[in-house]
């Protein structure tokens, strides 16, 4: 029986996560549409960083380049605790490769990302949101929904790479095991001299604990635990101007399953955790493409087991890590002592390797 197709991969979600899959998924030979509820990309930028695994899950495409471009390598880092430098040094050492991690607003990855989807005669169709599906054997029917009407689209797998709150994940009924507290932090984007500092510098204080990561020339965003750790820093007399900042509300997350049949999901509809280490759009990225492959391997099974491998123990791990050191009580100013001296011993040991070694664990995965 003839199957009347709109595509061959309908994909809800036009972030990094959706826009990798699209790309990838082109390049393999398959149809493709990609739909966002929204009537624009972001106006903010989320993530900073694009680290080495997503830089290299991209470069068959070309992306890589685009973004390499545009953004500027992570070189060095620091991790301070009260009385200055616990460890410094260079970091982001190319692989064999010759891959760099690279300091770009994610605003900036997005148009590198939206530039590969016009190369390819792509475009997001929005604002188009989903509304529901259904699949059998052969074919998933969904309904979408815009300014002019509802339709359906026919295509033989659906990705929902729409975000922490996904409506395909929600129809599958796969539980997200949210936390159900959230924990608070803050966040600024500054302009300031910033010129002889690290691109990557981390305060543990015994408040809490403070990243500042480069964005630009003396353009600088700051995340701290609590707004009053980042004032205690002293900093505000050094800032120019203030482009960007919120109090935010952090969950943790992560799915058991990622899928079933011919429809799945990927990114932040599958996992999420705290800003610490930015591996979040990173990881994105790499379910995106991941799940082309699988599309193109018929191996849905393998796609579910990999990506589950590497975000599981990461979401863990980033949550005691985030918990801890965000705790005001006497447990976690205990453990930020702790942290300090193991960083110091770190040092130590490993001498001008240190930072690298730090750096590639926090954020490379």
């Amino acid at each position: 029986m003839t199957i009347s197709l709109d595509c061959d991969v309908l994909i809800a979600g036009a972030g990094p996560t959706g826009m990798s899959a699209a790309i990838a998924l082109h390049d393999f030979g398959f149809k493709v549409m990609i739909i966002d509820r929204h009537e624009s990309g972001l106006d903010f930028s989320r993530a900073i960083l694009v680290n080495s695994s997503a830089l290299r899950a991209l470069k068959p495409f070309g992306i890589d380049e685009k973004i390499g471009k545009a953004g500027v390598p992570f070189t060095s880092m620091a991790i301070r605790g009260l009385r200055g430098d616990i460890l410094s040094g260079a970091v982001g050492d190319p692989s064999p490769d010759g891959i760099r991690p690279i300091s770009l607003p994610q605003l900036d990855t997005e148009h590198c990302l939206n530039e590969g989807l016009s190369e390819r005669g792509l475009q997001v169709e929005r604002p188009l949101s989903l509304i529901s599906f259904q699949q059998d054997e052969t074919k998933v029917e969904s309904v979408v929904e815009g300014p002019s009407g509802a339709r359906t689209l026919t295509s033989r797998y659906l990705l929902g790479a729409d975000g922490a709150h996904s409506k395909v994940r929600q129809i599958l009924g796969i539980d997200h095991h949210r936390t159900p507290e959230p924990l608070e932090m803050y966040s600024q984007d500054a302009i300031l001299a910033w010129e002889g500092e690290p691109d990557l510098v981390i305060w543990i204080l015994d408040s809490g604990a403070v990243m500042a990561m480069r964005i630009g020339k003396d353009r600088v965003r700051f995340a701290a635990t609590t707004r009053a750790t980042f004032e205690e820093l002293g900093l505000s007399p050094r800032i120019q101007k203030t482009t960007w900042e919120s109090d935010f509300e952090v969950h943790f997350a992560q799915v058991d399953t990622y899928g079933q049949d011919r429809v799945w999901i990927a990114g932040d509809a599958a996992h999420i955790h705290s800003p610490i280490g930015g591996r979040g759009m990173n990881m994105g990225i790499a379910d995106g493409i991941r799940f082309a492959e699988a599309v193109r391997d018929g191996n849905f099974e393998a796609y579910a087991a990999d990506r589950h491998q590497v975000s599981g123990p990461w979401v863990r791990k980033n949550r005691r890590f985030t918990t801890l050191v965000s705790d005001s009580s006497f447990k976690g100013r205990a453990f930020r002592t702790l942290i300090r001296a193991g960083y110091r011993t770190v040092s130590m040991v490993l001498g001008g390797k240190a930072a690298q070694t730090i750096f590639s664990a926090i954020a490379q995965g």
